[in-house]
């Protein structure tokens, strides 16, 4: 008789001896937990960190920029930059100028209409590869100062494969006869530069 259950006698210790002596049936329960537990565990493991699948992926946009300065016209200022998307690319530049610009021979808001302001960009060896022109947008008074300041502005964009002019235009290839209109392939190293056809003054300049 088992001697777990040395102190009962009869037919009901012999039942009991005999369960008790039946390998593994009183632990199946701590059994299956540690199965589960190990389960559980091994889940853990497989659960990588979603942030390490996303490192390293380009989102796919290119943003250039041109500070445009100069000491030929003072007050004289303007920006250029290109942003390109996977489906989109945008140029845009902007020029502020004050009334009267003497050094421009743009006396006036009259002759700041009828002016044409011309942006040329040309490659790191000095190669003029595109030429836009602008558009007078607005002029406007500073109500304290009383100073005028003319806007100019170009807006081209190319939207899957369709070019919107918004404000001004561009000549993209500078070595083919007639203009070929479309936005500047603008590259990181490449420079602006803007004149005016009033009295031929190349007053701004800047680098991307």
């Amino acid at each position: 008789m088992n001697k777990c259950f040395k102190t009962l006698s009869g037919p009901v210790a012999i039942l009991l001896a005999t369960l008790c002596a039946t390998p593994g049936l009183a632990s199946q329960d701590e059994r299956g937990g540690a199965e589960n537990e190990s389960h559980a565990s091994g889940s853990d493991h497989h659960s990588g960190n979603p942030s390490d699948d996303s490192q390293g992926h380009s989102d796919g946009k290119t943003a250039l920029a041109a500070t445009l300065g100069g000491t030929v016209q003072a007050g004289a200022s303007g920006r250029v930059k290109l942003r390109q998307q996977t489906r989109a690319t945008r140029f845009e530049a902007e020029l502020r100028i004050p009334l009267p610009a003497d050094a421009l021979a743009i006396p006036d808001r009259a002759a700041a209409e009828t002016a044409t302001l011309s942006l040329t960009l040309s490659h790191a060896d000095g190669t003029a590869y595109a030429e836009c022109d602008f558009d007078l947008t607005k002029t406007k008074r500073n109500k304290r100062s009383g100073l005028v300041k003319a806007e100019y502005k170009i807006q081209i964009s190319l939207r899957r494969g369709v070019l919107q002019e918004r404000f001004g235009l561009c000549d993209t290839d500078l070595s083919t006869e007639g203009a070929q209109q479309g936005v500047p392939a603008v590259q990181a190293g490449d420079s602006a530069t803007v004149t005016t056809d009033t009295n031929g003054a190349a007053f701004l300049q800047g680098a991307f």
